[in-house]
């Protein structure tokens, strides 16, 4: 017989049941049951804080601007570049400005 996950008998075979945390809506965002704890997921973009249980938005901005060569623009879950007036996106990359070019200014 056990109790409490205790054998008395070292020839008694416990059968430990695993007690499901993720039940118990712990974590803000996803929980994964493990065997006697959990783990608790934030989706991309986000990170998990020291409670272990709240995510909190990652500002990709603050990182060498997110890779932007101008303007960086911090979103939930993740963050978009922009370019000045003077400038537009590059065709090659989202993350590049090129200067705007006239008719009269192409030569």
């Amino acid at each position: 017989m056990c109790l409490f996950n205790f054998c008395p008998h070292w020839r008694d075979v416990c059968v430990l049941s695993d007690i499901n945390e993720c039940m118990e809506n712990m974590c803000e965002w996803q929980c994964i049951n493990l065997p006697g704890s959990h783990l608790c997921i934030c989706p991309r973009g986000y990170t998990l804080q020291r409670d272990g249980r709240h995510c909190k938005d990652i500002n990709e901005c603050n990182q060498k601007n997110g890779g932007c060569s101008h303007l960086c623009v911090n979103r939930r879950g993740g963050f978009k570049c922009a370019c000045p007036p003077s400038h537009r996106r590059s065709s090659y990359s989202w993350k590049k400005c090129m200067p705007k070019t006239t008719a009269s200014s192409a030569g």
